[in-house]
């Protein structure tokens, strides 16, 4: 869970509830953004992730939840990536519990984060950063996250 997340009491007893199933074998939740006003932009990239996170069962870094012996299967968080690393772990995750009959769940619950970084970068700067994570072997430059790692 990112520092800035907020788990609410409904997003603990879901997330438990799903791994208590015994059909989970993790997960996350979607996203909600506080703490500034957001732009028109901010808002449909928020809202298409929150909608695609539950059709290709990924999840944003800010909540995970992951069955201890899928995490030590898949080696969790692959430390050479930079940023996206949530989202080759959910693919891992996946693999490996659907190898077990288990399916990787995103709660209906958002997790309430911090949104201070939005104010920082303008629409553009977000398309640009987006763009450059999006080519082959830039996830693992520290150079080419500075959504990240830059003006904090």
């Amino acid at each position: 869970m990112d520092a800035d997340a907020v788990l609410s009491p409904e997003a603990l007893r879901e997330t438990l509830s799903a791994l208590a199933s015994g059909k989970v074998c993790g997960g996350g939740a979607r996203i909600h953004l506080e703490g500034v006003p957001l732009g028109w932009h901010v808002r449909c990239v928020l809202a298409a992730w929150n909608r695609m996170s539950g059709v290709l069962h990924l999840a944003a870094g800010s909540y995970f939840f992951a069955l201890r012996e899928g995490w030590e299967a898949t080696g969790g968080f692959d430390e050479e990536v930079y940023a996206g690393e949530e989202l080759g772990f959910a693919r891992n995750l996946t693999r490996w519990g659907r190898e077990r009959g288990w399916h990787f769940a995103v709660i209906r619950q958002t997790i309430p984060s911090s949104a201070r970084k939005i104010e920082k970068f303008s629409a553009w700067q977000v398309l640009r950063q987006m763009l450059i994570c999006a080519w082959p072997g830039n996830l693992g430059r520290r150079d080419r996250c500075a959504f990240w790692y830059e003006r904090n």
